[in-house]
């Protein structure tokens, strides 16, 4: 009877810390679920703050201040590009290119079929923008009404 006292005394020793690394993993495996879950809370946040942000950023930008006809500057008049902008949309030589376009305040940008087009503000006043592209030539285009009206 003795024996199987201590045998008994041996198997409730030994499986006293079989529940405690059970308690163990499972204390783990929450704190691991709660700190993904912050994590996943967080970047959620993250994400909606920034495109809040920019929603806001951009009502805030006067659309209109870039509308106008913009030539293209430093070429011969037979190979000058000029761009219309309005609340229609932009027009390239009288021809309706795009119907969207995103500018932020800085850069200005549309899309004609596959292609981005993307446009830098070289000053406050809008009125004169270069256009970004991979090619050694980047054009300079002004537009035409608000650069006479600060002219005079």
């Amino acid at each position: 009877m003795a024996n199987t006292k201590k045998a008994q005394q041996a198997l409730y020793k030994r499986a006293a810390p079989k529940k405690n690394a059970k308690k163990a993993q499972r204390k783990k495996w929450r704190e691991i679920l709660v700190f993904l879950s912050i994590a996943v809370v967080s970047i959620a946040a993250v994400i909606s703050y920034s495109f809040l942000y920019e929603k806001i950023r951009f009502s805030l930008v006067d659309q209109k201040s870039i509308h106008g006809v913009w030539i293209e500057q430093n070429v011969a008049d037979y190979a000058t590009n000029e761009i219309t902008i309005d609340s229609d949309g932009i027009n390239i030589s009288g021809g309706v290119v795009a119907t969207r376009y995103h500018f932020d305040g800085d850069i200005l940008e549309y899309q004609t079929g596959g292609t981005l087009h993307r446009f830098r503000m070289l000053n406050e006043g809008n009125t004169e923008m270069m256009q970004i592209s991979e090619a050694h030539y980047n054009p300079i285009y002004r537009l035409v009404e608000k650069h006479e009206e600060q002219l005079r």
